[in-house]
């Protein structure tokens, strides 16, 4: 076995063995543990002894010590608390005599604590180790008063390159059987139907440290004391796990800008191949005008020459002479190549034009290429505001004034005539589908 882990490359796969041979190869296992074959500073695994494929491993163990991560340092917890951080000193203020329960959850400018009062001096001493730490990396510990259901909303939050992450220092509790109060058995007594609870919530005396219920970061982080370890020595695991999603952010970020970049440079190229097209086509309507002009200006000459010719030499009446003077003033008129040939001026952007772009533009929708507002524009140039879906419905300024979506779209875009597919299919080209 150990020759052939060896030729492998240290790792050999037996695909879901029949019951005897996966007793061979237990055998096999067995032997070359008790036996000495497996070679000095090696050890030998195996996955799949009952079920599944069999896969037998030979792990250099030199190799695995260095793959592994380096180990956590601890932050350091105190005893006592000699100089405590502004927000410990004044969480000490508001606890005052209590000698219960500990709530400051909604209380402002203070650690937001909700445990028994024997574990709060606990409690405060790991907070200052916590924002201590924090402080020392360069980061900033803030509370923070949101407007939350109609209620203020007390937070405290450790910024991390300008995001907020929010804590809350809690008790574990356990639920133990209700005993009944004499109150509660008198207020029975008096109505049979009244129900009294089967279970109570008591703190277990284990702290629980993350972010709050119902905030952002609900599930993102959360440490707490266990059966092998102490909320104290989580700490740094816990500020490598801000520090982690700090980064995710900033990645998600920079993600999102090269997006809107692309699409901004996917979007002016799509505005200005159909505004080319747009002038092409005006152009080749003007261009088919001016033949279709010179062609009725030769018919109507064609046709005064015809009518003198009738007369054979004798005078024509004073009513036709004077129809086919007109008729050949209007044919002089007519004719495009009596003055001096030149490319038409670009057609002008106006509203009934954009109208016309707007129906036939695609709609941009959620999680598809949309228009950024600063690149709607119309010819007056006042600002308005837009709103963006992909900027988490953030409004931004954009110097498009009234129109949004595909009427900003049209204001970009000018034509005499958008019922063309030209700009459509350039735009589509670009990828708005």
């Amino acid at each position: 076995m150990i020759s052939r882990l060896q030729a492998a490359l240290g790792k050999v796969t037996v695909p879901d063995p029949a019951v005897q041979t996966r007793g061979r190869w237990r055998a096999a296992y067995y032997d070359a543990l008790h036996q000495g074959h497996v070679p000095a500073g090696h050890k030998l695994w195996w996955n799949g002894r009952q079920r599944g494929h069999c896969v037998f491993t030979l792990v250099d163990e030199e190799a695995e010590k260095a793959a592994q991560p380096p180990p956590v340092p601890a932050v350091e917890v105190s005893e006592t608390l000699d100089r405590p951080h502004r927000l410990v000193r004044a969480t000490r203020k508001v606890l005052g005599w209590s000698q219960s329960l500990v709530d400051t959850r909604g209380t402002p400018d203070v650690i937001p604590l909700y445990l028994s009062r024997p574990l709060a001096d606990r409690a405060l001493r790991i907070m200052h180790a916590l924002f201590s730490e924090a402080e020392n990396r360069g980061y900033t510990v803030e509370t923070q008063t949101d407007l939350r259901h109609g209620e203020a909303d007390h937070t405290l939050a450790i910024m991390i390159r300008g995001r907020a992450f929010p804590l809350v220092l809690t008790g574990r509790t356990t639920k133990v059987p209700h005993e009944p109060t004499p109150q509660e058995l008198r207020q029975r007594e008096r109505n049979p139907w009244t129900r009294l609870p089967k279970y109570d919530e008591e703190f277990n005396g284990r702290l629980t440290l993350g972010a709050p219920t119902g905030s952002w970061y609900q599930h993102s982080y959360s440490y707490s004391d266990g059966a092998r370890w102490t909320l104290e020595s989580r700490l740094e695991h816990l500020l490598q796990d801000l520090e982690r999603l700090a980064g995710e952010a900033e990645r998600r970020e920079r993600e999102k800008e090269l997006r809107e970049t692309e699409q901004r440079r996917r979007w002016y190229g799509a505005v200005a191949m159909a505004r080319e097209q747009q002038i092409e086509e005006h152009r080749a309507t003007v261009l088919t005008g001016q033949i279709r002009a010179w062609r009725q200006a030769a018919e109507i000459r064609t046709f005064c020459q015809a009518a003198r010719a009738r007369a054979e030499g004798a005078p024509v009446a004073t009513a036709e002479a004077d129809w086919l003077e007109w008729a050949e003033a209007h044919a002089e008129q007519l004719d495009p190549l009596q003055g001096r040939l030149c490319t038409p001026p670009d057609p002008p952007a106006g509203r009934e034009v954009q109208r016309e772009l707007a129906k036939s533009m695609p709609t941009p929708t959620r999680g598809r290429s949309t228009p950024t507002a600063a690149g709607l524009f119309l010819t007056t140039g006042q600002p308005t505001r837009l709103r963006d879906p992909d900027l988490s419905n953030r409004e931004t300024t954009s110097p498009c004034p009234g129109r949004t979506g595909r009427r900003a779209y049209a204001a970009m875009v000018s034509g005499v005539s958008m019922r063309s597919q030209a700009p459509r299919t350039a735009l589509w080209a670009s990828g708005w589908r």
